[in-house]
């Protein structure tokens, strides 16, 4: 017999048995269960219709206000417990007409109908008596009926359900505890066989074994592979094997030579690679430096002609100069930056040190109050955490958030810093980020429809928050819109 087959018998086969018989086992529970509860809810079901036939029969309702309108004559309760007597009729229909009933079920609600008549009969008798102004303890008399063995069927029925119940859940333990005992005897017989089977293929395994620990020691005595035997069956496969592992540990040896030379090789490019990022930030770095200053002087001829001309030169004059000087205001923006991505490229950061979040954000409110009062904007930079970061960054990101805030949105809004587990943000009112737009809104000269800016403010926001090793994102809806943003990934307050 082949080993595979035997490992199969040995180990697979039982353990195949074993999970079929607890399946088997555990289904005839589950169906046992299921059945018991079942016949528990419809035991409910006919108890929840019983205690409502005797809710509307009993004190309260029925035999409640037929008592009453005996002793005060109030129409009220005369038409009370008709309603009352009524319904019980309908509910014992609609109880025969959905249950199978036992014989107690049957006398029961045979009695209860009787009852129900015969407190209708004499409801309409005393109607006639108090009609003929009948003394209230000749009425009662009169009418006054038996209904101990109405109430009595109630009880005898409810000892029924009990005792039902009672045998049903006995069968049920009886059942699971049959099928418990069957699953321990399958599994006792399918561990015995399991440990027999296993018996004979571990002796198996161990002649095999030393024979193959001796075959193993020839080989590395350089003996011929081709004249070693394992037992009475050739082992020309063994000595394959053994090849094929000499040919891989040779390919493994040469594998890591390639290895070593192609790692050296990344190190040289990625060093290459670095000095040439240093070059190119340095170029960016002096190429903003060197803009600056043109930039500025076309500003300030463009503001000096302004002032100077006044009235004197035409509309489309003034047009242009107005033009030309925002202009070089953006370009001054954008050359600054520029510069701070350079630095913040370089990694020429600050030392860190606690980042009152609250005094920035009303200094940076400070600097835009003129727009602020004249829109009308309500400002909460109120309770708002210290964090440990690194403080002109923080206040550039502060900066741009709000700034970003004020040049999308109109009229009078709302902005908001808050703040909740951890999370900073900038939170206004009044203006909305489509989703398209909030998935490359922090990507460079990535900007909104009538945008003012030079698209770079919420992109230096995700490198400042990069540079504090935390995230970024936006969440919006149809009148706020939200930056969030955590700092360190983790609270630092």
């Amino acid at each position: 017999m082949r080993l595979s087959l035997q490992l199969i018998l040995a180990n697979v086969l039982p353990t195949l048995l074993l999970l079929l018989g607890t399946a088997v086992c555990f289904w005839i529970i589950w169906e046992n269960n299921q059945a018991f509860e079942n016949y528990v809810n419809d035991i409910e079901r006919r108890q929840d219709k019983l205690l409502s036939i005797k809710r509307d029969l009993g004190y309260g309702e029925g035999i409640h206000n037929f008592k009453n309108y005996v002793i005060r004559h109030h129409n009220y309760y005369k038409v009370n417990a008709k309603e009352s007597f009524d319904a019980v009729l309908e509910e014992i229909k609609q109880y025969q007409s959905i249950f199978s009933q036992s014989d107690i079920e049957n006398k029961a609600m045979t009695v209860v109908a009787k009852t129900i008549e015969s407190y209708r009969r004499n409801l309409y008798l005393a109607e006639q008596m108090i009609a003929k102004n009948r003394s209230i303890a000749d009425i009662d008399r009169q009418v006054k009926i038996d209904d101990a063995p109405a109430i009595a069927s109630f009880d005898e029925v409810e000892a029924e359900f009990e005792e039902r119940r009672k045998v049903r859940l006995d069968k049920l333990i009886t059942r699971q505890g049959q099928a418990v005992i069957a699953l321990g005897c399958l599994f006792v017989v399918v561990l015995l066989f399991s440990f027999f089977n296993t018996a004979i293929l571990s002796g198996r395994m161990l002649r095999s074994l030393s024979r193959l620990i001796s075959l193993a020691k020839n080989i590395g005595d350089n003996r011929p592979v081709e004249t070693l035997s394992l037992g009475d069956q050739p082992i020309r496969e063994f000595g394959h094997l053994g090849k094929q592992m000499v040919i891989m540990a040779k390919k493994i040896d040469i594998g890591q030579k390639e290895q070593e030379k192609l790692s050296i090789e990344i190190s040289e490019r990625n060093k290459d690679l670095t000095e040439k990022n240093t070059q190119l930030e340095q170029f960016a770095h002096v190429a903003a430096h060197d803009l600056r200053e043109p930039a500025r002087r076309i500003k300030a001829t463009s503001e000096a002609l302004l002032e100077d001309v006044g009235e004197e030169v035409s509309s489309d004059a003034r047009f242009f100069l107005k033009s030309l000087d925002q202009q070089a205001g953006k370009m001054l923006q954008i050359i600054a930056d520029l510069r701070f991505l350079t630095t913040v490229g370089y990694h020429l950061l600050p030392s860190k040190s606690l980042v009152d979040i609250e005094e920035i954000g009303k200094a940076i409110v400070a600097e835009y109050q003129e727009e602020i009062e004249s829109r009308g904007i309500a400002v909460d930079c109120a309770d708002i955490p210290s964090v440990e970061g690194f403080p002109n960054l923080v206040g550039v990101l502060y900066r741009n958030l709000i700034s970003n805030t004020l040049s999308h949105s109109k009229g009078p809004i709302s902005i908001i810093l808050t703040y909740e587990e951890g999370v900073f943000g900038v939170l206004n009112t009044g203006s909305t980020i489509s989703p398209e737009l909030a998935k490359v809104v922090f990507q460079p000269f990535k900007r909104g429809e009538g945008s003012r800016g030079t698209g770079l403010g919420l992109h230096i926001c995700s490198l400042v928050v990069q540079a504090h090793e935390g995230k970024i994102w936006v969440e919006s809806d149809e009148d706020f819109v939200h930056f969030r943003f955590k700092l360190w990934q983790k609270d630092s307050v």
